[in-house]
């Protein structure tokens, strides 16, 4: 894998430039020149080892239909209004109407590309949960935004069963997913910890919508990525890799083991390589659609921007490298797990199964593999335009490991 990031490292500095027209209401088209950086081709083992779970079509067929029930949404079929609503208030009837898909089945399927149906199932509904949440929450305004996070809060404080939920929304969706998770003899040691993860996250959010007293948001870019490194939704995602995978063992090992020490270097890496990407790719769609100046103050992008007084565009540029810089930190920490790890042995039917830390260290590359790979197929970021940005990258690779179907934009 050294040999390959060294090539992906090259790789990335080779910036993919996308140059939409662009025009303000009122005003000639001009040029507006996007160069998210190339981490689609920068990602280690990147055509070799990209996967995709077999069971991505069912699953996400399932999800979505589990949301219209719970939620009351559809994750492949919500109003481009709700991302651009407060930024374009003048939309067009097509514009007003035009319906986008998030795709977060496919999301679910590259981050647990080897788990079974049913655990799948839960991870997939929880990423739905979060995603078609946060898209909400683009449009509801301050009032209703912290109505809605704060009902949630209690839900992850209370017993979540003691709570009679009917009416569809997202506290009877999160209700499920705990209720469903909690009932799960393979996640009994994982479930509270999942709990508290996404109380966490939830509390993040009401303080970003201004909704929680005496809290202090970061008002500098390493305080942000903080912040986001141990209470972002990720946090929650990584916890589900243990469920996912029935890894019980990494929970009994003692605190101090010196491999528990390299798992939360690899996971905090992980978790701000997918915050600089994310926060890259939702800056670069804003300009797209000429709503940056909407752009929620909490992104890297913005605060590197102000912190510098530079463009955003050099924010960009700079925050790519410090992604670079996490992914390649990453990377190096994945290959000691790997290394350090116990050797595989003979299981009883004569197959060789990796350890539990091993499935943990590449379960979290599947992560960050997923969520880059799926910004681009999502319409969340680009609208109907991703296509356009990844028109020099083959995601579907030429290896042997990959399950299932990428559908490319």
């Amino acid at each position: 894998m050294a040999s390959i990031l060294t090539g992906a490292i090259a790789s990335l500095r080779n910036v993919l430039s996308w140059v939409p027209h662009s025009s303000d209401r009122g005003t000639p088209p001009h040029e507006l020149q996007i160069s998210p950086s190339d981490l689609l081709a920068s990602l280690p083992n990147s055509a070799r080892d990209f996967r995709i779970n077999p069971l991505c079509k069912v699953v996400s067929e399932a999800s979505d239909t589990w949301a219209a029930e719970n939620i009351g949404l559809s994750p492949s079929r919500v109003k481009k209004a709700a991302i651009v609503k407060d930024a374009r208030p003048d939309l067009d009837g097509d514009e007003e109407n035009e319906m986008l898909d998030l795709k977060i089945g496919l999301l679910a399927s590259m981050c647990f590309p080897k788990s079974d149906y049913n655990q799948l199932r839960i991870c997939a509904d929880f990423l739905t949960w979060i995603w078609l949440l946060n898209h909400c929450l683009a449009s509801y305004n301050g009032k209703e935004g912290r109505s809605c996070v704060e009902e949630n809060i209690r839900l992850t404080e209370d017993e979540p069963g003691c709570t009679e939920i009917s009416d569809p929304g997202f506290a009877k969706g999160l209700q499920t997913i705990l209720c469903r998770l909690e009932r799960s003899p393979e996640a009994g040691y994982a479930y509270d910890r999942f709990r508290i993860a996404v109380r966490d996250y939830l509390q993040l959010l009401l303080e970003h919508l201004g909704g929680l007293s005496g809290s202090k948001l970061s008002q500098s870019a390493k305080d942000y990525v903080t912040q986001q490194r141990q209470r972002g939704w990720h946090t929650s995602l990584f916890i589900l890799i243990e469920y996912a995978y029935g890894l019980r063992s990494l929970s009994e090992e003692p605190q101090r083991h010196p491999i528990k020490a390299l798992m939360r270097d690899a996971r905090d890496s992980a978790a701000e390589v997918i915050v600089y990407a994310l926060d890259i790719y939702a800056c670069a769609g804003a300009l797209s659609q000429n709503s940056l100046q909407n752009l929620p103050a909490h992104n890297v992008v913005k605060l590197l921007a102000g912190k510098r007084n530079s463009s955003i565009l050099s924010a960009i540029t700079r925050a790519k490298e410090i992604c670079l810089d996490r992914l390649r930190s990453f990377s190096i920490l994945q290959e000691q797990l790997l290394r350090e790890s116990p050797e595989p042995q003979l299981s009883n039917s004569n197959v060789f199964t990796p350890t539990d830390v091993a499935i943990y260290a590449r379960a979290l590359g599947d992560c960050i593999q997923g969520v880059i790979y799926w910004s681009f197929e999502s319409e969340r970021f680009w609208g109907r335009n991703g296509s356009q940005a990844t028109l020099i990258v083959d995601p579907t690779g030429s290896g042997n490991d990959l399950q299932g179907e990428v559908i490319v934009g």
